[in-house]
Parts: structure tokens; sequence; C-alpha cells
């Protein structure tokens, strides 16, 4: 009773009196609360929070532009909520509302995570290895691409050899040289694409300022995805509308004549919803010689050969000109849901500066590449205890690389054609729900998959080996068939002070038997040669997942531990590109038989400790794993095909989080740090190597990240620091007495690390008081110009010293959000 009374006296006392903004005498209620919402790192307004009270399902508002919001309240109200998905649930007494005025802080939480288990699931709670980088960071670091954001995740580096791969991934010890084992999705969109299977960034062409956030799975995701997620999976999500109509146009310039344009406008109106993404991106290459990629002796040994004939390396001791390894971007990104039904499109085209085999003439080799992903699909509840979701989507790629090698002569030009039809259905079950008495929750999640691989060949012409209309591939009226079917159940049990959580799970998947073609001067006057052979499939694989959390508080509320023990085996099917290396028409007769080249099967075992605290932005994770593959492959994306396999590749590691925040003044004005400390150790050996420490290329044994950002008033500042230890190259070599080629590890290069700031002011000179206003970034990429090298592979021999990795970037952006 005397709560109400309270209660009552405090919303009498709302009609005589007002807070900073201002009411008409007809908007005065005594049930009337006004106030804002304020993040608490920035100190700025936040829009799109819900606002309502425990118990009301209905009746709810949503903050303003200016963070601004208005309800009322009935007269036995416990607890006022404000909620946002990106933010963590504040709960708050109605006691403390003054003279009809609440202001609260909110700050960002972890939130929700639907990329590991397809629903959506608190963060912490979820039976998997889980990194959400949110707007937040990406705003604060300055990221100015995807792979900046991956290189700088704990257990994470990328390689870019400036080959006709691009940039590739590498995770947990594990690095191979087509970026085929990390799935990336594009607001669950599986972007896989190619022969190779392959997830290259250059197709996907996200703009860092278009990503609400990044999910970010470490180890096998199979159960749920199946091929493709064999490292991991990445999640970039572009779709988190907050209410009303929001835009942003941006524009950026910087050093190595770099450009950038960015459009966003969203839309967010009862049950419609609608985000559309533009940009273009362009820079040159950085300025370098090529005597610091190739050596001496290279340069020697090559002049003796060719008897000081003009040769790719008498280019060793010029500048290599800027447009070389330029790289143009352009991207488009569209989602649109209403009610249940939504479609998602990416298109990306791109024109990458590449190096091939050898550096070639001053001329520029050019990767192209063009195409996308459009997809429709249905989610509805269809009761209080089934959600269904239905969804297929069409992509489609072409890839059309350009080689010069010496001179214009050797010239080769090729076409990579992929498309591919996909379907599936998900379907979450709850059989059981806690209850006042009943603790037991229990969610059964079961679905099917479809992929027909419509098209898949490759096309060549090389006038100086005599290769004319060369074609391999799929033949083009026949199709490459991959189907599964999994289902994975959730129990968790409430006890007082703990909560336990299982997970069981399992996936069924097969490929059908399929046919490849090569051809040779097909439709010419010169005679063709011609072999089809089918390859036979595998078979059928079972893929099993189990997990088990255990959640506790020590007596504080605040402060919550997690536990967990995961196991999980992951499979990747050997691609239509490994097994076409098996083909010739010199060595396979044709109409044969052939057995699909061994698939990829990995079983990962992990151990992690927990300890979160989200009043202080605090945790602490520590991660022990071990990831034992039977059959680690490497192309070596030169002609030939050759190919490395590791047998028995095994990986024991240990990573460690913390991270937190703290809050202090500077006179009158407050200041907000946020920081975190990661580091990862992994050692990876090949046990059946030859080599006497069994060691395995491009394999870091340490990676550490510092992460700082300060915020006072409308500015922030941010600093990272990215370490990577030494790495060994992986190189071609030629058995004198069979002259067969294999690749074989070779020697280690430096490690190396990068430190880069960022300096933002956001929300000033606003046009119009409806809008958030202008902002200014400065991001100093690689601040120090430390110059780095990867080692060198295969496709890239020439670089014995490695290849560089990127120097300095300096970059401002100006762009104005409304």
């Amino acid at each position: 009773m005397g709560k109400i009374i309270a209660l009552i006296l405090v919303l009498t006392l709302a009609g005589f009196s007002h807070g900073q903004h201002d009411l008409s005498e007809s908007e005065v209620d005594l049930s009337l609360v006004i106030g804002v919402v304020k993040n608490k790192d920035t100190q700025e307004p936040i829009e799109g929070v819900k606002v309502n009270w425990e118990g009301n399902t209905t009746e709810s508002v949503l903050t303003d532009n200016d963070g601004v919001y208005k309800i009322k309240l009935p007269w036995n109200v416990v607890k006022l909520i404000f909620h946002r998905a990106d933010l963590t649930r504040l709960e708050v007494d109605p006691s403390k509302i003054v003279h009809g005025e609440l202001n609260v802080e909110m700050y960002e939480g972890v939130g929700n995570s639907i990329t590991a288990s397809r629903w959506a699931q608190n963060v912490d709670e979820i039976p998997a290895s889980i990194v959400i980088i949110d707007r937040a960071e990406i705003e604060e670091q300055g990221y100015l691409t995807v792979q900046e954001i991956l290189e700088n995740v704990t257990g994470m580096y990328t390689v870019d050899n400036r080959s006709p791969a691009g940039v590739t991934i590498g995770i947990r010890g594990f690095w191979t040289s087509i970026n085929k084992n990390v799935m990336i999705q594009v607001n669950g969109v599986n972007m896989i694409s190619g022969s190779q299977n392959e997830f290259k960034l250059q197709k996907i062409n996200i703009p860092v300022e278009a990503i609400d956030k990044i999910e970010i799975v470490r180890g096998p995701m199979a159960v749920m995805y199946g091929t493709g997620a064999f490292f991991g999976v990445v999640n970039i999500i572009t779709n988190n509308q907050q209410s009303g109509a929001n835009g942003t146009i941006a524009f950026g310039a910087g050093t190595q004549a770099t450009n950038r344009m960015f459009g966003r406008y969203t839309v967010k109106i009862e049950d419609f919803e609608m985000s559309l993404n533009m940009s273009y991106n362009k820079r040159n290459g950085f300025n370098e010689q090529w005597n610091s990629m190739i050596s001496d002796s290279m340069y020697q040994a090559d002049q003796l050969i060719n008897n000081g004939s003009q040769t790719a390396y008498s280019y060793k001791d010029k500048s290599i000109n800027a447009d070389r390894y330029s790289r143009i971007h352009h991207g488009v990104n569209f989602h649109a849901k209403y009610k249940g039904v939504y479609t998602n499109v990416n298109y990306a085209r791109s024109d990458v500066g590449f190096s091939f085999s050898v550096p070639g003439p001053g001329e520029r080799n050019g990767y192209f590449t063009n195409g996308g992903v459009a997809q429709i699909g249905y989610i509805r509840p269809m009761n209080d205890w089934w959600t269904l979701e239905v969804k297929a989507d069409y992509s489609r790629y072409t890839e059309n690389p350009e080689y010069r090698y010496f001179d214009a002569s050797e010239y080769v030009t090729a076409e990579i054609h992929s498309s591919s039809l996909r379907g599936e259905i998900n379907s979450r079950i709850i059989l059981l729900k806690s209850h006042k008495k009943e603790k037991f929750d229990l969610d059964l999640i079961v679905g099917g998959y479809m992929n027909r691989n419509l098209e898949n060949f490759q096309t060549y012409s090389i006038p100086t080996y005599g290769i004319t209309n060369y074609y391999a591939g799929l033949p083009k009226d026949e199709n490459l068939d991959h189907f599964a079917l999994y289902a994975q159940n959730n129990l968790k049990i409430k006890l007082e002070k703990i909560t336990i959580q299982g997970v069981l799970g399992g996936r069924i998947a097969f490929e059908n038997d399929y046919n490849l073609v090569e051809s040779l001067n097909e439709g010419l006057s010169t005679p063709a040669t011609y072999n089809k052979n089918t390859i036979k499939a595998s078979g059928i694989y079972f893929l099993p997942r189990a997990a088990f959390i255990c959640q506790f508080n020590q007596n504080k509320k605040d402060w919550h531990h997690f536990a967990r023990l995961m196991y999980g085996r992951a499979i990747n099917h050997s691609t239509l590109a490994e097994n076409l290396g098996q083909l010739g028409t010199s060595t396979v007769m044709n109409n044969t038989v052939i057995e699909a080249k061994e698939d990829q099967l990995l079983r990962t075992y992990e151990v992690g400790y927990s300890i979160v605290n989200q009043i202080y932005g605090a945790k602490f994770n520590m991660n022990f794993f071990r990831n034992d593959v039977n059959f680690l492959v490497n192309n070596s994306l030169v002609l030939d095909s050759v190919v490395a396999s590791n047998e028995d590749v095994v990986t024991n590691g240990a990573e460690l989080l913390i991270k937190g925040r703290f809050r202090t003044f500077l006179g009158m004005s407050l200041i907000t740090f946020r920081a975190s400390l990661s580091a990862s150790l992994q050692v990876t050996s090949d046990e059946n190597s030859s080599l006497i420490d069994h060691s395995v290329a491009f394999s870091p044994q340490f990676l550490s990240t510092v992460k700082v950002a300060a915020y006072w008033k409308k500015f922030s500042l941010g600093l990272n620091v990215n370490y990577v230890s030494a790495m060994k190259s992986l190189y071609r070599s030629v058995d004198p007495v069979t002259n067969v080629t294999t690749l074989k590890v070779g020697e280690s290069y430096d490690p190396y690390f990068r430190c880069s700031i960022n300096l933002r002011c956001r929300n000033f000179l606003r046009l119009d008081p409806s809008h958030k206003g202008f902002y200014v970034n400065c991001r100093i990429a690689n601040l120090f110009n430390k110059q780095y090298q990867y080692p060198t592979f295969a496709s890239n021999s020439w670089a014995d010293k490695g290849m560089n990795g990127r120097g300095r970037q300096i970059v401002v952006s100006l762009g104005y959000k409304f």
C-alpha cells in the first residue's frame, strides 16, 4: 500500500511540473511520464528504444530521434522496461520518477545472436565460441574494410598474396589458399560461389558503413550450415533498422588515391521494414618497389637462366606503378520485409589488380567479378509453440581474370561462370516452456537444405601454349546437387542459483554423382579433343554436435558465470575444381568413373569459461580447444592444379579475451573509456609431415589485439594494435627424378604488428532538428608505416622476400545522418 500511495503522489506532482521538454496544457496528465534515453558511453540520445511496463505486451512507445519518450502509466506499475535489440535491457523502479520525468542511460550489450543456432539466443548462452562486433566499435575504430574487422578478432587473421584468390581468412591456426572454409553470410544468406565453393570478399563488397553488427562463430558450424562452415561462420548484418525513416550519406578520400562514396536509407513502420545500401570504393596500390619483394639472389638466378634477356625480374629495381594493385568495388545491398514475407539482395562488382606465377610486365593484371544473390523467404509463428521458415535464393557470378606474363604476347583470357539455386526449410518447435512450477525449456530445431549447382565451368585461351577454347567443368545441360537434413535440441533446466543447458544435434549430408568434361579447340578448324568422366560422390555423412553449458551467479546478480563443454564434427566436400584436377586428356581415359577426392573432415573439442558484468561492460573469457583435420587441402592456384594435402593436421590452442569500460571526469566533462585485450596461442602441426617440427604453412602461433576507445562530448578516439607472429611459406617443388610438382613448407617469415588510430566527431551541425547531423572521421591505418610481408605462396613464388602487407593509409570521411 505504501508503494501505491508513493506512486500516486509522484504522478500527481507531474501535473504541476515539467522536464526539459515543454508540454502544452492538453498534454499534461497525472499518469504521463516523459524522459530522455541516452547512450551510457557516448551520452548521445538513442532512438528506437521500446518503453513499456512489466506485464504489458500491447501498449508501448518508442523514443524519437532525440531519444525522447512520452508514456502514460497505469497506477499499479511495478517496473518500467527499456529495450532495444542491440542494447542491454533496462528495468527501472517507478519510484525513480521525479516530477513526472525519468531520464535513463543504456549501454550497448552483446544482445542476441542468430548465427549459431539460426534462432535468436543470448550470446552468453550459445553453445559456440562467438564474437560480436557492433556498430559502436566499427565507428570508434574507423575500420575501412571487412578485412580489417576480421583481422582484429581473437584467433583470426587474414592473408593477401595479391593472387586471384583475393584476401583469405585464417582462423585458429588453419589457413587455406582459397577462402572456402570460413562461411560468409550477409543477413543470414550464404555467399558461397564458384567451382572452388569459395567465399571471396570481393564478391560481397559490403561497406563497413552499412554494417550494423558482425556475428563471428569460431569453430565448425556444420550441423547448422554444412559444407563451407568448416572453421567458422561470419554473418554480416545490415538490416537492423530502427523506428521511422533514417539515412546516411558519406564521402571519403585519402592516400593511395582513395575515393569512397556510401548511401543508406532505412524505413521501419509497423509491419514494414526496408534497408538499402549502396557503395563505391576505389584505392590505388601503395608506394612500393619490386626489390621489397624480390631478393638479389632470385634476380641473379633468373638472369643466369635467361642469359640476361628481358624477363619479369628486369623490373626489380623499379617502382611498382600505382594502378597495378588498384582495387575498385561497387556494391548494392537491399532488404525488405512485410509481416512474414522478406527478401534479401546483394550485388557486387569488383576490379582487383593481382599478380600470378610471375610478376609480369608493367601492365596490370585485372580480376573482374560481377554477380550476386537474391533471396525470398517467409517466416511465421504458426502458433505459440511452432515457428516455420521457408526460403529460396538464386546466385550467379561471372569472373574474368586477365593474365599478362613477360610481355604482351603472353596474354591469357579466362571466364569462370557459376550459378546455383538453393532451398531451405527451418522449423523451431517449443516442446517445453518454463512456468512457475516447471523449470524446463526444451526447443527442437529441424530443417532441410538443397543446393543445385546449375552451371559451373571455366574457359581459357592461352595462345603461347597452344591452348585455345579450353572448357572445363559441368556439362552445360547437367547439375551438381547437394542435400542435407539436420536437427538440434536445446534443453535448459533452471534451478535456484544455476541454469544447466544441454545441446545435442546432427546433420546428414550427401552429394550426387556428377559428370565433368574437358574440351580443347572445340568449334575451331584445329582438331578438337573431348573428355567426359563421372565423379563418384563420397557417400552419406553424419555430423554430430554436442554441448553442455552451466550458468551460475555468486550472490551478486550483476556477475554471471558461464562454463562450456563442446564437441562437433564438420565436413568440406571436395570441390568441382579439385576433382577436375584429376582429369586430363592425356592421363585419364574418356568415360571413366573416378572416385571424388577425399573430403576434409574435422573434429573439434572445446572448453570455455566466461565471467560477465553488463553494468561495467566487463567480460573475461578463456577458451581451450583442439581441432583435428584429417585432410587439409591447399591449391596452388596455378594452371597445373598442384594440391598440397596435409593428412593429419592438429591444432591445440587457447584464447583469452578481457574487456571493460570505465568513466571519469575531466573538469566538468565526462570521459568514457572502452578497452579490450585479446590473445590467442595456437600450435598447429602436420602429424604425417616429413619435417622435423611437423610445421604447417601460414599458421602463426600467437595472435594479439589491443583496442581502446575514449569518448568525450561529441568526440571519440580509437586505437588498435594488432600483432601476428611468424608464419612459414608454401612453395612449389619439382622432384628432379620423377618430375612431379608438389607444394612444400618453406622458411619462416618475421612476425609483424600494425597500429591504427581513428578520430571521430559526430552529430554536429544539424540541417534539420529531426536529423542527427554531420560526422567527420579520420582513420590512419598502419600508423608507423610498418613494412611487413605475408609469406610467399606457390602462385607468387617470385616474391621470395614475401608479399608486402598494406602500408600506411590515411582516409578522411564526411557524412550526414538524417
